[in-house]
């Protein structure tokens, strides 16, 4: 269990961060609008400590750390079950990832997928995909299996017989075979990898932002 997001709520933010850059030697950024107006810290670990005014007169001060989770949807589910509450459903962070806020025994504890995982995931399904594309080392077993059958079959048959033409035959489709299973990879795994590039740029964190 690592905490990614530790989000500290004050009546006076900028106090607070003067109070932390006086004892700790901290260094905040400026506000982050997609994080409530936060000044944030990276922590050596990577967590990263966000400090904010309350955003409305219910908001109570409050310290509440987010736990990073690699599939939020799946975390929210465990903690409903466990007995918790859902405060705040899953919701995008633009450049962060998606954060949930879950109530057991009166505390309030955040979740945390980070824009990382979520790429991660997409990789894991890109190379699953890939693997079965034509061409790959998986559809290569099956697929020369089923191609190749009759080819060697002919050129099985040509040496029993001992006829050229059947051994030619097969030698030559094996080769036309062959030749079209290189075309369809190169040409499946141009269109796919392009579809993933275009996923990756699409959900690229903002230069400057730490995810």
């Amino acid at each position: 269990m690592k905490v990614h997001y530790l989000e500290l709520v004050s009546d006076d933010a900028d106090q607070l961060c003067h109070w932390y850059e006086r004892v700790h030697g901290a260094v905040f950024s400026e506000a982050d609008p997609a994080l409530g107006g936060a000044r944030t810290m990276q922590l050596p670990d990577g967590t990263l400590i966000g400090i904010r005014r309350r955003l409305g007169e219910t908001e109570r001060s409050t310290v509440r750390p987010y736990i990073r989770v690699s599939d939020i949807a799946a975390a929210l589910e465990n903690a409903t079950a466990a007995g918790g509450t859902v405060a705040l459903g899953a919701t995008t962070i633009e450049g962060h990832g998606e954060c949930a806020i879950v109530v057991s025994e009166g505390i309030e504890l955040g979740l945390w997928q980070a824009q990382e995982d979520e790429l991660s995931r997409a990789e894991e399904r890109y190379l699953a995909d890939l693997a079965a594309l034509p061409g790959s080392f998986k559809s290569r077993v099956t697929g020369w299996l089923g191609e190749l059958a009759p080819s060697i079959a002919l050129f099985a048959y040509g040496m029993f017989m001992d006829s050229q033409l059947f051994v030619i035959v097969g030698f030559l489709m094996s080769l036309y075979f062959q030749a079209w299973r290189m075309v369809n990879q190169w040409r499946g795994r141009r269109l796919f990898h392009g579809i993933y590039i275009k996923y990756l740029r699409a959900h690229e964190p903002p230069r400057g932002v730490d995810a």
